[in-house]
């Protein structure tokens, strides 16, 4: 059972992943084509979405220690990201 919960959490992430990373080119290429940065800092903001799905990714096939570090990573982009934005 628990490889079954593996196997829909890794397709799972695969999707939001892709999407995540449609949705940044897409506001790239229009924040670009139409001068905002409102729309680039969108695109940013699914990019970091992105790096982190792709580390939880690595990490969902590991041990609890590279889980823990995934998830301190991702945290630790979410207030750099932040930080960034004040």
């Amino acid at each position: 059972m628990a490889a079954r919960q593996d196997s829909m959490e890794r397709r799972t992430l695969w999707i939001v992943l892709a999407l995540n990373i449609g949705l940044a080119v897409a506001f790239f290429a229009t924040g670009a084509f139409g001068d905002s940065s409102a729309l680039i800092a969108n695109g940013l903001d699914n990019l970091s979405d992105s790096f982190v799905y792709a580390i939880s990714l690595f990490a969902l096939s590991r041990s609890d220690k590279w889980k823990r570090g995934a998830a301190n990573i991702a945290g630790g982009l979410l207030i750099l990201f932040a930080a960034g934005i004040l």
